[in-house]
């Protein structure tokens, strides 16, 4: 039941950033945020799904597995949008693409959970959408504002 429940949260992710990464080339801001926003907005509606994935996850190698097979998924395609700035010129060149993509992405794991279930340390919920892409963009564009190509 608790995967079946995954696959729906995560389908409504999907949904809510289908064709975001068109956007990626317009305003790489907007891009990033809309993807933050759709993650919390869809977490935060959710929440006890998060909590029982990471719990069920300590014991079940099935759910294990699907939590490995869905951050895959956001890995592939963090990478591919820090490769397709890189190749425009929008970023910087720095440490392999997929590095910087586990390693966001682990980020927002760890930090949408403590937020979104009262773990603490946390960020408040009002700012963690902000807080996340200010270190998405410093990691990636090395900047809080991605450099104009024109």
């Amino acid at each position: 039941m608790l995967l079946t429940l995954l696959d729906r949260v995560t389908e409504e992710i999907g949904e809510a950033v289908a064709g975001e990464f068109d956007r990626l080339r317009e305003d790489p801001v907007r891009y990033w945020r809309e993807c933050l926003v759709a993650t919390h907005t869809t977490y935060g509606a959710h929440r006890s799904v998060l909590a029982a994935a990471v719990e069920a996850g300590r014991t079940s190698a099935e759910v294990r597995r699907w939590r490995s097979d869905m951050k895959e998924i956001w890995i592939t395609r963090t990478t591919l949008a820090i490769e397709a700035e890189r190749a425009r010129g929008t970023a910087p060149p720095g440490p392999r693409a997929r590095d910087l993509a586990i390693a966001l992405n682990a980020m927002n794991d760890l930090v949408f959970y403590a937020t979104l279930t009262g773990d603490e340390p946390a960020v408040l919920a009002s700012d963690l959408v902000e807080t996340l892409l200010h270190i998405w963009l410093t990691t990636i564009y090395q900047a809080a504002r991605p450099a104009s190509t024109a």
